[in-house]
Formats: structure tokens, sequence, C-alpha cells
């Protein structure tokens, strides 16, 4: 297992936990009730890094 396995894990920890709190982090906060078209965007962004990081080159 390579140093990308363990940073998609911890991608992934943190989408579901933001999943779950109904905020996330880009550059400041996104909430989901004041921004949602927001907040799906930075949670697809996020998901999309937690992706990549399982992609076997």
């Amino acid at each position: 297992m390579s140093i990308w396995f363990f940073a998609g894990v911890a991608l992934t920890l943190w989408v579901l936990y933001d999943l779950l709190m109904g905020y996330t982090y880009l550059w400041e906060p996104v909430v989901r009730a004041e921004n949602p078209w927001g907040y799906w965007a930075v949670l697809t962004l996020w998901s999309g890094a937690a992706i990549s990081c399982f992609v076997v080159a």
C-alpha cells in the first residue's frame, strides 16, 4: 500500500464527515443550508480527489 491509499481513506472519511455535519471547507466554511450549490461543488471536488487516490496509474 502506498501513501495515496491512506490519503484516499482520509479524504473519504472527510467527505463522509462533511455529509453528516452539513458543512465543508475549501478556503472558507461552506454551509449546505446557506449555499447548497457551493456545498455540493466542494463536496464533489473532495470526492474526486479521494477517488483519484485509489486509481492505479
